[in-house]
């Protein structure tokens, strides 16, 4: 009688190569999506910064960063949860008063989407000097604007004449400064004493748009600091130009 010879035991390696293999597989995978992701947000930060710059006629693109642990989700929605814009630094906006200079932008996006909508828009950054000087020689030639934490001192050179100015918000989000003194060749005066053409002075208005602020945004905040205006800034159902 014939005795079958047993079958030699397995090796044990084969019952456990199929699950490293998977394990690999899914590790690569993952990698794979992780990195797809990244490059597909990086093209989309890109496209928002680029929007944003459009927008506001700046001289250079803003440091955009999309919120969110994964991006796919938030552009199969439509909408991305959060974005962050800044501008560190001088900016240059082109507008239609001429160009002024803006300090530390930054922004917040809430609900953005690919089209340029966006449902709730913060952002803050300084007005500087400059940009007050411009915005108001378009009232009165030769007028130049100084900014410092206790207000606004606005000097008319060739009438020797400098007004002391306080911003306020008005209620359908401007800026609004006022005069409460000046002085006449370092004399004090009551503001109705001014001569008539500095006058103009006395009241001026500052609105988004003169910023070439998109439709919807309005001022919140405006606080003198030294060398401009800090200002805060907040909109609704905000449209950005992303042609």
């Amino acid at each position: 009688m014939t005795i079958p010879e047993s079958a030699p035991p397995r090796s044990p390696a084969g019952s456990w190569r199929a699950p490293v293999s998977l394990a690999v597989g899914i590790a690569v995978l993952v990698l794979v999506a992780f990195l797809a992701d990244v490059a597909v947000r990086s093209h989309a930060e890109s496209r928002l910064a680029s929007s944003v710059a459009q927008t506001l006629g700046a001289d250079r693109e803003p440091e955009v960063s999309i919120g969110g642990t994964l991006f796919f989700p938030q552009y199969l929605r439509g909408r991305f949860t959060e974005v962050s814009a800044e501008l560190p630094g001088s900016t240059a906006l082109d507008t239609d008063i001429g160009e002024l200079l803006i300090e530390d932008v930054t922004v917040t996006l809430i609900g953005a989407s690919p089209d340029g909508t966006v449902e709730d828009v913060a952002a803050a950054g300084i007005l500087t000097d400059q940009a007050l000087t411009t915005a108001v020689r378009q009232r009165v030639p030769g007028v130049d604007v100084r900014s410092s934490p206790s207000g606004i001192e606005v000097g008319v050179s060739s009438f020797g004449v400098a007004l002391r100015a306080g911003p306020e918000i008005s209620e359908d989000g401007a800026i609004v400064v006022q005069a409460t003194g000046g002085t006449i060749a370092g004399v004090s005066v009551e503001v109705d004493s001014l001569p008539g053409v500095v006058q103009n002075l006395t009241s001026w208005t500052l609105a988004p748009a003169d910023l070439g602020l998109p439709r919807g945004i309005e001022f919140t905040e405006a606080q003198p600091v030294d060398g401009g205006l800090r200002l805060a800034m907040h909109g609704e159902h905000v449209v950005f130009d992303t042609e």
